[in-house]
Parts: structure tokens; sequence; C-alpha cells
């Protein structure tokens, strides 16, 4: 799992970013990681695939939060954090 999560920069940074605010929406997440909207949704996609991440919608806005229970997010938000990356 942890080599399709660091597979790419464009995943690290959508990661950092989220974990950096807690939440964040796609328009956020692109303007901060300075990534296309397009790749950003498909970062998303995969990140939710595979249990780091989860969805929540607040009308038609999509908001994106780590997925905590899952005991990989902990590790990889420790090992960021460690190393000063978040």
């Amino acid at each position: 799992m942890l080599d399709q999560i660091f597979k790419s920069k464009g995943r690290l940074k959508v990661i950092k970013v989220i974990f950096k605010y807690g939440e964040a929406n796609i328009t956020k997440i692109a303007n901060e990681t300075g990534l296309s909207y397009e790749n950003v949704v498909r970062h998303l996609t995969e990140l939710e695939k595979l249990g780091i991440i989860e969805e929540v919608k607040v009308g038609r806005v999509r908001i994106f939060r780590p997925a905590w229970i899952n005991s990989t997010v902990r590790y990889i938000y420790n090992l960021l954090k460690s190393l000063n990356e978040i």
C-alpha cells in the first residue's frame, strides 16, 4: 500500500495539504499544490480507494479529510511530521 501512496510526488503533495489543514476541498488542494484540478481529482480518487482519505459532501462541496481510523494514515502522518514535511 505504501508504494501506491508514495508512487507520485503529486499524490504526496495532496496528502500533505490534507494533513496540514485537517480537511480541504479540491480547489484548495489544487491551489496549494499547483496541480491541475483534474490531477487532484485523480489523486483523491486513488487515495480514497486506498482508505487514506474520506470524502464528506457539504451541499455541492466535496471536502476531503484523513481517514484517521486507518492505522496507516496515522503512521504516514507521524512520518511526515517527524520529517518536518507538514
